[in-house]
């Protein structure tokens, strides 16, 4: 494992010079980042089936309108969306 500290553009280009194609991207406000800068095309959601009541907001503020363009069921109840991100 690394930790990294920097821009996101630089790490992405870092990543991509040692040949990695895809990221796992985790936690709202990181995400959130991502999503701004374009970086996500494709996105996992998973739900399970419970309702907590209040809670912290999955992203943060979203600059631009991002469509989302699909659900799976397992047997535990969880639904898993699984979408590609389509930047307006």
């Amino acid at each position: 494992m690394e930790i990294y500290s920097g821009s996101i553009p630089t790490l992405i280009k870092k990543l991509e010079t040692q040949g990695y194609k895809k990221a796992y991207i985790d936690a709202g406000v990181t995400i959130t980042t991502f999503i701004n800068l374009g970086l996500i095309n494709e996105m996992t959601l998973t739900l399970a089936p419970i309702l907590l009541g209040k809670g912290i907001a999955l992203f943060g503020d979203i600059f631009n309108e991002v469509k989302l363009e699909n659900a799976k069921v397992f047997p535990n109840n969880f639904v898993e969306l699984k979408y590609t991100l389509k930047y307006l």
